[in-house]
């Protein structure tokens, strides 16, 4: 035998093992089946399935929601933190504020609330929408805002590239989630789940998402719309292949229902097949009416991803006598923050710019306006100055 026998002979498990990686990595980028009634094609294809409210009309010219949040002082988008497009929602005295608020007491100082207004309306966003889930049967959970990056890939999004919308932790296998559906899929992988005792789970859970929001620029990086690092209530299903259009249906009505006590205008929409990203077998978004936009645009969205995760991750049910198969899971958006919070202040806006907080928010915050709070008074700041010399 040759020496160039000798070297093929002892390379060849090396190069079977990186052809095999090599498959496996490119196995890894091959989307889902599409269902047979998503439209076919681009974005611009897709069909609005329903009609949710009525589009506001107002006899003055609306504002959008920075100028509007801006106004009321209730918004920064200080760059000294941490760079552009990261958000604050203001909230002076927030520990006091969110405690007393939540707990109803009755002889909470009104003035407190005006100063707090901002981040309280996050605050009772979710506690309201998370209240609403947990009455429906979801299980509620606070998952981690970070996961390695096999459970990342394993969901159907790519940790790694230029395009790449995820963060990744330096020197970890570990990155910041853009979405709790990462973390909820995770919990089960390579988990053997029983077909009826555990099927189909319904778990609600808030948590941070993170994005690089690579490629996206121009009006969108105004104000909310496009930030790298929101708040979100994510709507997760584990269930059998059978019940997942059923279960699809079952979490629209719940979508449905949190924009139409919000009293928001909104369009259902069948995505085309070109925007559903790689895990979705079929994706309706929600698309919330934005005066001070003039459009349309996404609040919410709800995939059914079939098996596709499952399989990466490993996920399977059993029932007792029978093989274990693949679940189907699926996710939607229950509250994206930032874009229901814009789609309030400009559809709830007066001509004087305050807005008017919607009915099922206002047990929360007290009252039914959001107006720019006064300001400081001088008088008060005089007293004090007085009485700290004697």
């Amino acid at each position: 035998m040759t020496w160039y026998d000798q070297s093929i002979l002892h390379l060849r498990p090396h190069l079977t093992c990186a052809c095999m990686y090599v498959q496996e990595r490119e196995a890894l980028l091959i989307p889902n089946h599409t269902h047979p009634r998503s439209p076919v094609g681009p974005e611009e294809n897709s069909v609005v399935l329903r009609t949710i409210g009525t589009k506001p009309t107002f006899d003055f010219e609306p504002k959008d929601h920075f100028d509007l949040a801006t106004h009321l002082d209730i918004l920064e988008m200080n760059t000294k933190i941490a760079g552009a497009r990261f958000a604050t929602l203001k909230n002076e005295g927030t520990l006091r504020t969110f405690q007393t608020c939540f707990k109803r007491v009755s002889n909470v100082s009104q003035t407190c609330f005006k100063h707090a207004l901002g981040a309280l309306l996050e605050l009772a966003l979710v506690h309201w929408t998370m209240a609403k889930l947990r009455s429906k049967g979801f299980s509620v959970h606070l998952p981690p805002d970070v996961a390695h990056s096999a459970m990342v890939e394993g969901c159907g999004f790519q940790p790694r590239g230029d395009a790449t919308q995820v963060y990744s932790i330096a020197n970890t296998d570990l990155c910041l989630v853009g979405t709790s559906e990462i973390p909820l899929a995770a919990m089960f992988s390579d988990s053997v789940l029983h077909s009826t005792k555990d099927l189909p789970k319904r778990i609600a859970a808030f948590g941070h998402c993170f994005r690089t929001e690579v490629g996206h620029g121009g009006k969108e990086t105004k104000g909310l719309y496009r930030i790298h690092q929101f708040s979100k209530v994510e709507m997760f299903a584990y269930c059998t292949m059978d019940e997942a259009e059923t279960l699809m249906d079952d979490l629209l009505a719940v979508q449905v229902e949190i924009v139409s006590e919000l009293g928001l205008h909104c369009q259902v929409v069948d995505m085309a097949t070109e925007d559903l990203g790689a895990p979705a077998y079929r994706k309706w978004d929600i698309l919330a009416w934005m005066p001070g936009r003039q459009s349309y645009n996404e609040v919410s969205s709800l995939s059914n991803c079939t098996d596709y995760q499952a399989r990466r991750l490993n996920i399977r049910h059993k029932a007792d006598d029978k093989k274990p198969q693949f679940v189907a899971t699926l996710n939607g958006t229950a509250l994206a923050v930032p874009r229901i919070l814009i789609s309030i202040l400009e559809t709830y806006q007066e001509a004087d710019g305050s807005v008017r907080v919607p009915a099922v928010l206002r047990p929360y915050l007290m009252q039914d306006h959001i107006r720019k709070p006064p300001e400081p008074s001088t008088t008060l700041h005089h007293h004090h100055h007085r009485k700290a010399e004697q």
